[in-house]
C-alpha cells in the first residue's frame, strides 16, 4: 500500500487521486456469485479504505448495480434510443438514395447498352463501363 495503488484481482485503483468522489467501475461477478455478496464486500472494502482517505470522501461508500441499471436510466436511456433510432433512419434514407441514383444512372445507359450489345460489343468490354 505504500505505492498509493489498492489491488484487487488485477483492477487497480489509485488512491492517490483523493480529490475524486466518484469513480464508476464496471467489472463481471465471478460467476456464482450473487449482488448481494459482491456489495458485502464492497462494504468491507470501504469501510477499510475510510481508514486511510481524507475526511472529504468518507462515507461515501461503494455502491453494486446491475449492468444495465447502472449504466443509463430514465430520460438518458430513452434519449440515447431516440439518437440510435435517428441515426438509423439517416443511414437508411442515405442507402435508399444511393441505390436509387444507381438505378437511373443504369435506366439512363439502357440505350446505350443496347447499341453497344447490337454493334457486337462483349459483355466483357461492358463491364469496365459499369462503374462510370
Amino acid at each position: 500500500m505504500g505505492t498509493g495503488i489498492f489491488e484487487l484481482d488485477d483492477t487497480r485503483v489509485n488512491l492517490n487521486l483523493r480529490s475524486m468522489v466518484w469513480y464508476t467501475v464496471t467489472a463481471r461477478l465471478k460467476r456464482g456469485v450473487t449482488i448481494e455478496q459482491a456489495q458485502a464486500q464492497m462494504t468491507i472494502l470501504a469501510a477499510s479504505m475510510e481508514k486511510k482517505i481524507p475526511k472529504q470522501i468518507r462515507n461515501r461508500g461503494l455502491k453494486v448495480l446491475p449492468y444495465p441499471s447502472s449504466i443509463m436510466v430514465g430520460a438518458d436511456a430513452q434519449l440515447t434510443w431516440l439518437v440510435l433510432a435517428l441515426s438509423g433512419m439517416v443511414l437508411l434514407i442515405a442507402c435508399a438514395n444511393l441505390a436509387n441514383l444507381q438505378l437511373v444512372r443504369t435506366i439512363r445507359r439502357t440505350h446505350e447498352i443496347g447499341v453497344r450489345i447490337a454493334l457486337g460489343c462483349s459483355r466483357a468490354m461492358l463491364y469496365p463501363n459499369a462503374a462510370y
